[in-house]
């Protein structure tokens, strides 16, 4: 019979903090371009129809 070797739980909460961290930065930086398009200048409907 052969004998099994116990896993240690570790690599399981490694992978896990790994995928969390992964969204987190996913996350992070999804953030970061939302704020960039509400900080870009906007143009008012009015004034771009006048400019037609």
């Amino acid at each position: 019979m052969p004998a099994y070797e116990l896993r240690s739980g570790g690599d399981v909460k490694n992978k896990k903090q790994s995928v969390a961290d992964l969204k987190y930065r996913r996350l992070t930086e999804l953030n970061a371009r939302l704020k960039e398009d509400l900080d870009r200048p906007r143009v008012k409907v009015s004034e771009a129809a006048m400019s037609y």
